[in-house]
């Protein structure tokens, strides 16, 4: 009987397989680790990326309300101006807040990076589940001398993780470090 096979018999013994359990108390924090905080720039090109999107929502109201007809009605115009400005504040507010959060920190045996002003979240990356590194510019990465490092990991359709926000030759270092460490666990 197969049911038997795994049921411990007095020929095989009991010590031919354990599960003991882990004491969590003794297991290493992720958020006890040092983290690196992003760069000061990153946060700049965040408001300029949030700017240009403020500025394309305001010309897009502004016509609105020119072919609306609402120019003349004072009220409303107040309204959607507050409205407005209310949303670009929470919108740099909170840009702001989750930049001093964000950081990242590269372990022994993997990397971590930690982000989110009000759910935070960490997300640890094993160097041995890593599949490959890339290093990512776009035009305001570029215009800020800023990279982003994305990791890929076994069975994923997209980058797992993604560190923003870091100079482009510490990019390039940590991924010829993350993917030495993966060489060298594939090899262990």
């Amino acid at each position: 009987m197969l049911y038997n096979q795994f049921q411990p018999d007095e020929d095989r013994g009991a010590e031919s397989f354990s599960n003991n359990q882990v004491d969590t108390a003794n297991l290493p924090k992720a958020e006890q680790s040092e983290f690196i905080p992003l760069q000061k720039s990153y946060l700049y090109m965040v408001w300029v990326g949030n700017g240009i999107s403020a500025l394309i929502l305001f010309v897009g109201t502004v016509v609105g309300i020119a072919f609306g007809g609402l120019w003349f009605k004072l009220d409303v115009l107040l309204l959607i101006i507050l409205g407005y400005l209310i949303i670009v504040t929470l919108i740099f507010t909170t840009s702001y807040l989750g930049f001093r959060i964000k950081g990242y920190a590269i372990r022994e045996h993997d990397i971590i990076y930690k982000t989110g002003w009000l759910w935070r979240k960490w997300i640890a990356i094993p160097f041995n589940r890593v599949q490959h590194c890339e290093i990512k510019k776009g035009p305001l990465e570029e215009l800020f001398e800023l990279s982003s490092l994305r990791v890929f990991t076994a069975g994923g359709s997209g980058s797992d993780l993604t560190i923003p926000g870091i100079p482009g030759e510490t990019a390039a270092s940590l991924k010829a470090y993350i993917l030495k460490k993966t060489a060298v666990d594939e090899e262990e």
